[in-house]
């Protein structure tokens, strides 16, 4: 019964240390990362919806008043209340240091947005412009069709009036 004792070199447990040591690291710095990613979302979600708030408010006939109403004014206030959101959320990206990173995200949304268009223009480009043809196609007889109208008009109005009063 002989004892064989096998010699552990200190640099294997140091190699093993280390590579938790840099597991544990990288592991933080993807969670850092990740937790950035999310609060540059959150902003940008902020920005985005400044922008959209009126859209979304044509439904509302509460938050779309006639047009006698005091739009003005409310339109300003809107203007006012997005401007104060849109500052508010762009000091916190500076506080937060994540400017770089919000404008990075914003300037990805303005192409994401830019193509959707582009997209949307082409794939209608081919209707709209049929119809602009047959509104154009329609213009002659339109003019027409508009004199005659304007004639019959003038004619109930003069005609018809004066044998009435005599």
């Amino acid at each position: 019964n002989k004892i064989i004792s096998i010699p552990i070199s200190t640099n294997a447990t140091m190699e093993s240390e280390d590579g938790e040591q840099t597991q544990t690291q990288a592991e933080a710095e993807a969670r850092s990362q990740r937790r950035r990613k999310e609060a540059v979302t959150r902003l940008f979600t902020d920005i985005a919806r400044t922008g959209t708030s009126n859209i979304n408010s044509d439904t509302d006939p509460e938050n779309n008043p006639s047009p006698n109403d005091e739009s003005p004014r409310l339109a300003e206030k809107d203007t006012r209340s997005d401007d104060n959101v849109l500052q508010s959320t762009i000091a916190a990206a500076i506080e937060r240091g994540l400017d770089q990173d919000l404008h990075t995200e914003l300037v990805l949304g303005a192409r994401e947005s830019a193509s959707r268009i582009s997209k949307i223009c082409h794939d209608h480009s081919d209707a709209f412009l049929g119809s602009v043809g047959r509104v154009v196609a329609l213009g002659p007889s339109c003019h027409a069709m508009k004199r005659m109208l304007e004639l019959s008009n003038a004619s109930l109005q003069y005609r018809t009036g004066g044998e009435m009063v005599e």
